[in-house]
């Protein structure tokens, strides 16, 4: 019973809560719209996702997007498949039906359940995000309490909840670049090599999912040569971490050797696309709107995670500058582009939120000793 008592005076109760929260805020509504589709895309990442499972090719032939998504939810279909058809539901593959497409996002459901599994799919790697959040947290700031403040400003963030309860790459790619970051903050203190090995594995991942979600490199680069300098590029850990993300890439994403062509093509169209062509309505000044967007949607968190990036860009500290290189990188490429929306945006908000929980509990903690 002592233990038992001991264990209780341990666990950190306001983290659990703000676990709780962000978990019930990415489950609740992802029902949204069912049996009707509304969001774009959707019906065509789960066609994609099906025809994998009924015909056994891997090969998604599909490639504005890497191929890793479809790889996940062919998973968590499968495993649907495998509990409908020990209860009947199912006979094989083919019963599982493909979405009725109208037009564009807008279609109709026979079978909503598919969504369901594939929306919870994202929920679930959303909620392992605040994990890592609260992990990476933990390696930068001594004080618990940016731990905890980080997690529920990004439990509570209005773009990851939105995109967590709809099918796509984003959360997946988020999810994958936290992991990459995660062993980067590592490597602040201590660069092993298995730690490069991490976050190249985490990065790769993170290609996987997305193609921009690449520049988390950005944070793997910063931290080797501020620690090593220029006799850097004689470290064998960086070219093991290179060699790790081109390793994980091919891994998640094997056709892009194997139908390469056809893979360049829609790496080719989607540069293309966010640079030239656009997407009806998100045309055009890009700097200002992802400005706009982030102040006013996410609100304090974009405004202190603003005050303190300024700051960090002054302060001789590893640390900062590491967890200011990726957002900072980010925020300056795709601001250039000619197509703009808040899924690309989202890849910053978990960056933005550690920056905020840092600045409040810095002043928090200098107005408590300025007062002594």
């Amino acid at each position: 019973m002592r233990w038992f008592l001991a264990y209780l005076r341990n666990v950190d109760w306001a983290l659990g809560a703000i676990l709780l929260l962000g978990g019930a805020l990415r489950f609740w509504g992802i029902n949204f719209g069912l049996p009707y589709t509304y969001a774009s895309d959707e019906p065509n990442y789960l066609i994609t996702t099906l025809q994998i499972i009924k015909t056994d090719d891997l090969n998604p032939h599909w490639w504005l997007y890497p191929s890793l998504m479809f790889y996940l939810y062919a998973g968590a279909m499968l495993i649907y498949f495998l509990v409908g058809r020990l209860t009947g539901v199912f006979a094989n593959p083919a019963d599982m039906p493909d979405p009725e497409i109208v037009t564009m996002g807008v279609g109709k459901l026979a079978l909503p359940e598919e969504f369901l599994v594939t929306r919870g799919l994202n929920a679930l790697f959303s909620v392992a995000a605040m994990f890592l959040i609260y992990w990476i947290a933990r390696r930068l700031h001594p004080n618990k309490w940016v731990a905890r403040l980080a997690v529920f400003l990004f439990a509570v963030s209005p773009t990851v909840v939105d995109y967590s309860h709809r099918m796509g790459p984003d959360i997946f790619a988020m999810f994958f670049l936290l992991v990459s970051f995660y062993y980067v903050a590592r490597i602040i203190d201590e660069p092993k090599l298995g730690y490069y090995v991490g976050a190249g594995i985490g990065a790769g991942l993170a290609i996987a999912s997305k193609y921009n979600a690449g520049l988390i490199l950005v944070s793997l680069l910063t931290v080797h040569f501020l620690r090593f300098r220029w006799v850097g590029w004689t470290r064998k850990e960086l070219y093991a971490g290179l060699v790790a993300t081109a390793f994980a890439f091919f891994a998640a994403v094997p056709f892009s050797i194997f139908d390469f062509w056809n893979f360049w093509e829609g790496v080719r169209w989607q540069a293309f696309s966010y640079t030239t062509e656009g997407h009806a309505g998100q045309e055009g000044d890009a700097l200002l709107w992802y400005i706009t967007y982030l102040f006013s949607v996410e609100g304090w968190s974009a405004v202190l995670a603003a005050l303190c990036g300024i700051y960090f860009l002054f302060a001789r500290s590893t640390a900062r500058w590491v967890l200011l290189s990726f957002p900072l990188t980010y925020f300056m490429f795709v601001s250039m582009m000619f197509t703009r929306n808040a899924r690309t945006i989202m890849l910053i908000i978990p960056f933005l939120v550690l920056l905020a929980a840092i600045l409040i509990v810095d002043c928090a903690e200098w107005l408590i000793h300025a007062r002594r």
